[in-house]
């Protein structure tokens, strides 16, 4: 048999790459304590006397009759009690672990929403029609196709919109009347104006 020698490896390292290191581990170990204190705060610790009792109470339970959610009648109201928590139960050796079904108390509650009628009186539009006979720069020339306009029996105003002077023939409450307007405009003064509306 041949000669087995034991071999020894040695590291030699800096005095702060072992620092690194030590620092490292340290930090790997405060992380995964912190991960676990948090989630075993989250989730309740169960002991072999919670569930043994549990499954007593189960089996005393099964005696009476339940009925089934499938055929409870549908619920009419939005607020239900929360169920609590049940501590975990363990099924028996030939049993396979199915869900039972919670009893649930229910609530009806009855809202009376108020309802108020739409009157259509109330839908009055404010819109008001004009017909443009024309827009000047300069507010003598609206002023004098206003004044002519007026002679010949026309509601006339003049409003400056923009930068702009505009002859308006107006206000009507209603679009047909405005276009009846618009019509005599062209009729007798030869201006084809336009409906315009603020």
């Amino acid at each position: 048999m041949g000669n087995k020698k034991s071999e020894v490896y040695t590291f030699t390292l800096k005095k702060k790459e072992l620092i690194a290191v030590i620092a490292g581990i340290l930090v790997t170990y405060l992380m995964v304590f912190i991960l676990g204190y948090t989630l075993g705060k989250e989730s309740v610790p169960v002991s072999i006397s919670t569930i043994a009792e549990t499954y007593e109470q189960q089996e005393a339970e099964s005696s009476e009759p339940t009925v089934p959610l499938e055929t409870s009648p549908p619920i009419a109201t939005t607020q239900q009690e929360r169920p609590t928590s049940a501590p975990m139960t363990l099924p028996k050796a030939n049993e396979t672990a199915t869900p039972r079904p919670k009893k649930i108390e229910k609530k009806e509650v009855a809202v009376e929403i108020p309802v108020k009628p739409i009157k259509h009186e109330e839908k009055k539009s404010f819109t008001r029609y004009f017909v443009q006979a024309g827009a000047f720069s300069k507010k003598k020339s609206a002023e004098r196709l206003a004044e002519r306009l007026k002679e010949k029996g026309y509601k006339i105003t003049v409003m400056k919109v923009g930068g702009l002077y505009k002859v308006l023939i107006g206000p009507f409450v209603s679009k047909k009347e405005a276009i009846k307007n618009k019509g005599r405009l062209i009729k007798d003064e030869k201006i084809y104006g336009y409906i315009v509306h603020y």
